[in-house]
């Protein structure tokens, strides 16, 4: 929410309590009950809104980035393995394909790691147990797979999160422009009515719809 919109909110606020505190005095006037419902309403869902316009991604880029460490020790670890065995078998082709440096792991963008380590992946389930007496065994396999699901699925996050919250602004937007026009077409105009036999309420209502710069 922006300075300019906060204060409005703010204002709105006011004239939420200013209402509820003089109901006793406000003469019952058509269509004011629906009204100040829907106003109330309004207010409501704005400051659910405000709750997911304000939270963040910072939690959610801190786990991934865990996840991240986690999944380029693990393929570093299988790399060296599949090296090893790819080696002493006398593949090249494979030696080639999997010869990953810590640097190409640890420093790669996200999207690179995904790919790197699920050929990591399937180049270890294909080669099964041939290469077990070099480490790759089936719980080694088994915690890299878990490891780089997680990751593929916490780097979507982030992203989720940057679009919801922006679709959470658009719509704080328009409940914002809703509840000012519901102010200055209805409300506004009722009270202006009310004036005519109580110009002090009238006075203090005008009092409430000020917007104050913080």
């Amino acid at each position: 929410m922006t300075k300019k919109e906060r204060n409005k909110v703010t204002m709105f606020s006011t004239v939420s309590k200013w209402f509820a505190d003089n109901k006793e005095s406000i003469v019952a006037l058509p269509n004011l009950e629906e009204t100040l419902e829907t106003f109330g309403t309004h207010l409501n869902d704005i400051k659910e809104v405000d709750s997911d316009v304000v939270s963040d991604t910072t939690g959610l880029t801190a786990d991934k980035e865990v996840l991240k460490e986690s999944l380029s020790g693990k393929s570093l670890s299988v790399a060296r393995m599949l090296k090893a065995y790819a080696t002493f078998v006398g593949d090249k082709e494979l030696l080639n394909s999997i010869d990953f440096t810590k640097s190409q792991l640890h420093y790669a963008a996200d999207q690179v790691l995904q790919s790197r380590a699920a050929l990591l992946l399937k180049t270890a389930k294909t080669i099964g147990d041939s290469a077990q007496a070099y480490g790759l065994t089936p719980e080694v396999i088994g915690e890299m797979e878990t490891t780089l699901t997680a990751f593929s699925n916490q780097v979507t996050n982030p992203r989720q999160a940057v679009i919801a919250k922006k679709d959470s602004r658009e719509k704080m937007a328009e409940l914002i422009s809703q509840t000012d026009n519901l102010l200055s077409e209805k409300l506004d105009v009722l009270m202006d009515l009310m004036g005519i036999t109580k110009p002090e309420l009238l006075n203090q209502y005008k009092a409430a719809r000020v917007i104050v710069d913080r």
